[in-house]
């Protein structure tokens, strides 16, 4: 039985025509929400800079409705990108329950806020609640996430069939551990970071995590590009002319 370049039998269906993995594609929309949606996080973070020096109470209220609009707007398109990740890690168990431990670091981080705000000053609730639109962007909040998903993003890296779209992958995942470990280090470093609001460049971080997310984009764009039907790039003479094909070695692992 004879075998086309393209890996298929005679008669069958070739591997050029065969459909993209569902998964590769959720993924690769997954990582573009949260690049979008962290570059929503930064721009609020400079306009929350904008609202700490404005000098009057009309422009004060103009950037704290930027603010608010951009944080939303940010928070949605995570929320977007974490249905889809949902969906991308439904094949493996593995990565289905280091998904589910991404929603976990999110509940930990806002609890601990909470519940460290409340034992050293329980007023600190009520200024949170004001200044609700930065949460998503103290770093004991985002920074589990941040982790989590840098680790389910090497997981799916593994499974790219071209070593370097998987290490393109890798490589924004390490940005976004790099992130994420030095927001946590400059909360620590702040007294009262918990119960009292943080220096405003400490709130660009979150924003920050778009490179790493943008990376990864990059690299599932690319793994998704070549298993886009027809995108196999096979040539040589067809199985038709009688002469033997050896069949295209196929890479199954990253690593």
């Amino acid at each position: 039985m004879r075998r086309s370049l393209s890996g298929s039998v005679e008669g069958g269906p070739s591997l050029a025509d065969a459909p993209r993995p569902a998964w590769l594609a959720e993924l690769f929309r997954a990582a573009r929400s949260l690049a979008s949606g962290s570059v929503a996080l930064l721009l609020a973070a400079f306009a929350w800079i904008a609202t700490v020096r404005a000098t009057s109470w009309s422009w004060l209220l103009v950037a704290l409705v930027v603010v608010s609009m951009l944080s939303g707007i940010g928070v949605g398109l995570h929320a977007i990108a974490w249905v889809r990740l949902g969906r991308a890690s439904r094949e493996s168990i593995a990565r289905e329950w280091i998904y589910r431990g991404s929603l976990a670091g999110f509940a930990v981080g806002l609890l601990t806020l909470l519940w460290v705000s409340w034992i050293q000053r329980p007023s600190a609730i009520l200024v949170w609640i004001f200044f609700l639109p930065l949460i998503p962007m103290i770093p004991s909040v985002f920074a589990p996430v941040v982790i989590v998903h840098a680790i389910l993003f090497i997981l799916f890296a593994r499974s790219f069939a071209n070593r370097i779209d998987a290490r393109i992958a890798v490589a924004g995942s390490g940005l976004l551990v790099a992130d994420a470990v030095a927001a946590l280090l400059a909360q620590a470093s702040v007294p009262g970071a918990f119960w009292e609001p943080l220096p405003s460049l400490i709130l660009l971080f979150a924003g920050a995590t778009a490179a790493g997310y943008g990376v990864i984009a990059f690299g599932a764009w690319r793994a998704l590009a070549r298993a886009e039907p027809g995108e196999t790039g096979a040539t040589g003479p067809s199985p038709s002319d009688g002469s033997p094909i050896d069949p295209v070695e196929r890479q199954d692992s990253a690593f």
